[in-house]
């Protein structure tokens, strides 16, 4: 096994014979059909989320790189953890996307935050002016890069730090346990 990239290797052939399988007949393009239609409502559903707006990407860094954008201004300060995929792996994506938001990297065991460091950091981060950037974001990475993952109390606990801050949490990666299960 390689976990290089996401888009380092040939497509599965599952994935091939999906798409086969999946193309006959004249559809609408662009997320315009059943297809989609069907891959959004169960990824709602799988989230308990169904107003949520689901958008495919072709990668796992486009998919990163727009949240950051989409959430942070070019003045705003993404928290993460200093081994995060974000930080890591994605070759400023984040950055260039969002016109300059800076990652700001934390420590952790294991490569992961922790709320009372996150806590600390916003805390100290609201005194850093106006020349230091606004913060607008903790990103998370589930596996993180070092193989271990977030359980649900500690996502619970820094979304709780995050959201007293009016902050969002991100959360990179495949990895996600929900309320105990695998999901």
């Amino acid at each position: 096994m390689n976990f290089a990239s996401d888009n380092s290797y040939a497509a599965h052939p599952a994935v091939l014979t999906a798409m086969a399988d999946a193309n006959s007949g004249a559809v609408m393009g662009y997320g315009a059909d059943p297809v989609t239609a069907r891959a959004e409502a169960a990824i709602r559903d799988l989230l308990e989320a169904p107003e949520a707006v689901v958008r495919f990407v072709a990668t796992g860094t486009a998919a990163n790189a727009l949240v950051c954008a989409q959430m942070s201004p070019s003045f705003g300060r993404i928290y993460c953890h200093d081994d995060a995929h974000i930080e890591t792996s994605e070759c400023a994506a984040p950055e260039f996307f969002s016109h300059g938001a800076k990652l700001v990297t934390l420590p952790g065991e294991g490569g992961r935050i922790d709320a009372a460091t996150l806590a600390r950091t916003l805390q100290v981060g609201a005194g850093v002016g106006l020349n230091g950037g606004r913060s607008a974001l903790v990103s998370i990475t589930n596996a993180t890069e070092w193989g271990t993952v977030y359980d649900p109390d500690q996502v619970a606990a820094l979304a709780s730090v995050a959201h007293a801050a009016g902050l969002p949490l991100h959360m990179d990666g495949g990895a996600v346990r929900k309320c105990g299960r695998d999901a």
